[in-house]
């Protein structure tokens, strides 16, 4: 039976990117049926909530955020540089683009949903969030290295990008609540549009991730079996992280 999430990332990807995926479906479903995504219980909606309804809270989150894509770009574009199939590089490089335009994107966010806060800062907290963002460009070098990744060693670390980008997603539909909870009228309109883009990128980064996991699943029915209970493996240890951060309350994208 397919599970809530399972439905809500397969109807993004319909919408976002449309494919046949069918081993990658069929390990999806295996991976959230036999290790149920804790962080799409709805305990962890509510407790997500129950902070987020805190206005300082979320600011800070929205920092927090904006701090973790920032680093989030960096290390995937080092991945991106040491994936061995080129066509696989490229799709790493544009997430790593995607997540740095998402750090600009959240101090946006932030001065939209608590207009005039960050101007109120001194100087040396403006930098420091400034310095949070790479901006990162089409035009940021970029060459493979030589201590390229084993093809098993990439798809182990495909499959850890993929869950968090789901999670991520999960997350996104809870940050744009809480965008309408505190945010001005006025802004409500122009923090949707910036909501459905976020949820746009996660979905495109769902999808080349599925993408390359089907490829490598498609290649034997081993690599099949090994790769289902891989995904369910990654999701397992994904939960246990999921539990130590809901017991610090640091619920990050």
């Amino acid at each position: 039976m397919t599970n809530a999430l399972t439905r809500r990332v397969l109807d993004l990807l319909a919408r976002h990117a449309p494919a046949q995926r069918p081993h990658w479906e069929s390990m999806l479903t295996h991976a959230l049926d036999t290790e149920p995504a804790v962080f799409a219980r709805p305990a962890f909606s509510d407790h997500y909530r129950t902070l987020a309804a805190n206005a300082d809270w979320f600011a800070d989150s929205l920092v927090a955020n904006a701090c973790l894509e920032g680093y989030g770009a960096q290390q995937i574009l080092l991945f991106a540089q040491r994936l061995p199939k080129p066509q696989h590089a490229q799709l790493a490089r544009r997430h790593a683009l995607d997540e740095s335009r998402h750090a600009t994107v959240f101090i946006l966010a932030l001065d939209l949903v608590f207009p005039g806060l960050l101007a109120s800062q001194d100087d040396s907290v403006r930098a420091q969030v400034r310095a949070m963002q790479p901006f990162l460009r089409d035009e940021t070098p970029f060459s493979q290295q030589p201590d390229l990744l084993t093809p098993t060693q990439a798809i182990a670390d495909i499959i850890q990008i993929h869950i968090t980008e789901i999670r991520a997603l999960v997350l996104q539909d809870l940050v744009r609540e809480a965008f309408l909870r505190h945010a001005p009228q006025a802004h409500a309109a122009r923090l949707l549009r910036i909501s459905d883009r976020l949820i746009a990128d996660e979905g495109r980064h769902i999808a080349y991730c599925a993408d390359i996991i089907e490829e490598a699943a498609s290649s034997s029915a081993d690599a099949s079996g090994q790769l289902h209970e891989e995904m369910a493996n990654h999701m397992r240890n994904f939960n246990d992280l999921t539990n130590d951060e809901l017991e610090r309350q640091a619920i990050e994208l």
